[in-house]
């Protein structure tokens, strides 16, 4: 037989079986609680509010990634390792008003037999389907393990957290605590998705918003936001000019606007949820608008697209 296809062959499994063993605990599996949705998250997550949940789930996010685990697997007699660098996370968390989800750069960089990108995004988000998750630990964090001789932690969905990880090999932390913060802020937010919690609260203060006669203008950190949301759409950005958008409501939500808007560029990128939803925030705040029936007649379509996808 040809050595090196044989060696070919044996590095095709190694790249294959990595990310397996990755999230193989050597010891038994964690048993997760089964939580039915829309009932209270587990752990320490009902304490959280909303926007401690969306701080605590930037700061676990910022903890990802610090310190060099070297990993290795055996197959048959070959046995293969790489080293997998987790430079310290300085990272621009974005996180979405209304949709629960976020997204933030991610950069690693892996040496040896399993060959990576270096670079990419995390792009995780909410949705009212989802499980909750559970921090458990990869590895024994014994030097005399076959696999990763360094603990680690990561999240994953319930009921076998270790068996259904959270997008991949992207969030691994070398302390139990901020891995189990992220998932108690996870948690919470997806808790309040499940009761929309935040459209409840974001109704009362349109409410207060429209009985008071003088309206507030834009503040001047959510005007530039503004104004640059305006020339990143005539630069034909829409990526850009949705997150300037987004950003400007979350300095200031009562501002009609930016929520029409931003559903119209969401809807242009397809992504019909979450133009429908914006443009649920724009009726609340202007519902006797003089295109409110055609903004509703809108919604309709979009909700019907996004159940078709």
């Amino acid at each position: 037989m040809n050595s090196g296809r044989t060696w070919r062959g044996l590095e095709v499994a190694l790249l294959f079986l990595a990310p397996i063993a990755l999230h193989a605990n050597e010891k038994a599996a964690i048993p997760g609680s089964l939580v039915k949705k829309g009932e209270a998250p587990p752990g320490s997550a009902s304490v959280l509010s909303i926007s401690q949940a969306r701080a605590a789930l930037k700061g676990a996010i910022n903890k990802r990634y610090i310190g060099t685990v070297k990993c290795c697997q055996r197959v048959l007699m070959i046995k293969g390792c790489y080293t997998l660098v987790l430079p310290e996370a300085t990272v621009d968390v974005k996180i979405r008003a209304a949709g629960f989800d976020f997204e933030a750069p991610h950069s690693s960089k892996i040496t040896g037999i399993a060959l990576r990108p270096d670079e990419s995004k995390v792009s995780v988000e909410f949705k009212k389907d989802q499980d909750y998750i559970r921090a458990f630990r990869v590895g024994l964090g014994d030097s005399k393990s076959t696999w990763s001789p360094n603990p680690l932690y990561s999240v994953g969905y319930l009921p076998n957290p270790e068996r259904s990880p959270m997008e991949g090999d992207i969030f691994y932390w070398s302390e139990e605590a901020p891995a189990q913060e992220f998932a108690d802020a996870f948690n919470r937010l997806l808790y309040a998705a499940y009761r929309d919690e935040e459209f409840v609260s974001f109704i009362a203060a349109a409410q207060a918003w429209r009985e008071n006669a003088v309206k507030p203008p834009l503040s001047p950190e959510a005007d530039r936001h503004r104004i640059l949301a305006e020339n990143a759409f005539q630069e034909k950005n829409l990526d850009s000019a949705i997150e300037h958008y987004e950003t400007a409501l979350e300095i200031q939500p009562m501002w009609p606007e930016g929520w029409f808007n931003l559903a119209l560029m969401y809807a242009e990128l397809k992504n019909y949820v979450d133009a429908s939803d914006r443009m649920k925030h724009y009726l609340a705040l202007v519902p006797n608008a003089r295109d409110a029936n055609d903004a509703r007649t809108q919604m309709i379509i979009w909700e019907d697209k996004a159940a078709k996808h």
